[in-house]
């Protein structure tokens, strides 16, 4: 599938035989699907007309990304205070470590735009946390282990 229609709107992508395509996985794309869906039926609801693939339509633009990969940063967030929680008591700590993560790295930055650098990060420590709380509790679960496994 080629994007030469919308290649001016980015600077990823490879140009072969005489057509551009993506350079980036496409994860966040497919991700993306159900907000924009949601985002198109709202549309319709309220008798909006607007172009999704404008580029100067920054406004849908970060309501996607905001659907997509804000919200994951925040589930990531909440299962990155409960991995703490095997570590430590103190509720004052844990907030600390999440609001540093969240806020004081690159992780915020890339919270903000659409791009899979978060989307991983997220979808690994939700990963890392199914494994070891089953572990850390001694009980395992099948449906977990394939949780595990499919988000990693």
């Amino acid at each position: 599938m080629n994007i030469d229609a919308y290649h001016e709107n980015t600077g990823d992508k490879a140009f072969f035989e005489g057509h551009y395509y993506l350079d980036q996985p496409i994860g966040s794309i497919f991700l993306a699907v159900p907000g924009y869906i949601f985002l198109n039926w709202i549309m319709a609801v309220f008798n909006i007309h607007t172009v999704f693939l404008n580029p100067e339509n920054t406004l849908l633009d970060s309501l996607i990304t905001m659907i997509n990969i804000s919200l994951l940063s925040a589930v990531m967030a909440i299962f990155f205070y409960r991995l703490l929680g095997y570590f430590s008591t103190d509720n004052r700590k844990k907030i600390l470590l999440v609001l540093s993560y969240s806020l004081g790295t690159v992780a915020f930055p890339y919270s903000t735009l659409f791009h899979g650098h978060q989307v991983s990060a997220s979808l690994l420590l939700i990963s890392f946390y199914l494994l070891f709380s089953m572990v850390r509790n001694r009980k395992f679960n099948n449906g977990r282990l394939f949780v595990s496994g499919f988000l990693a």
